[in-house]
């Protein structure tokens, strides 16, 4: 009886251990609500599949040191998975999202070179549409 309690404790205390460190995987995302905004930043890995990290907004422009190491599977995750991010958002914290498109793979050094919006109209779009923002 008391090897069952053992095992039932033990799978109880690894099931916490796993399920919170999954949670813990986007904890950078998810605590990207910043005074100023979130910046969303995306990237195209290959012609089906796109990564994305949320930072704190700050209304000046990034160096790829802030976001590299970002675009490891660690804290970059899929569009699907930044939609049921920002969906934990609130409404004014959803208005204040930014949606920026960057080249990949990402330079050593060097301020952040963002795709233009008005030359890639539909690639914003379709985005704004994939993450459920307005």
């Amino acid at each position: 009886m008391k090897s069952k309690r053992i095992l039932c404790v033990t799978l109880i205390v690894l099931t916490l251990l796993i399920t919170g460190c999954h949670s813990f995987k986007y904890v950078r995302n998810y605590n990207a609500k910043g005074m100023k905004g979130t910046e969303v930043y995306c990237w195209r890995v290959n012609n089906i599949s796109w990564r994305c990290v949320a930072l704190y907004g700050t209304n000046r422009a990034k160096d790829y040191s802030e976001i590299k190491g970002l675009d490891n599977m660690f804290f970059s995750c899929s569009l699907f998975e930044m939609k049921n991010i920002l969906a934990t958002f609130n409404e004014e914290e959803r208005n204040a999202v930014a949606i920026w498109v960057v080249d990949y793979p990402f330079p050593n050094k060097g301020i952040v070179e963002i795709l233009p919006r008005e030359d890639n109209i539909e690639m914003y779009a379709y985005l704004y549409f994939r993450l459920n923002l307005k």
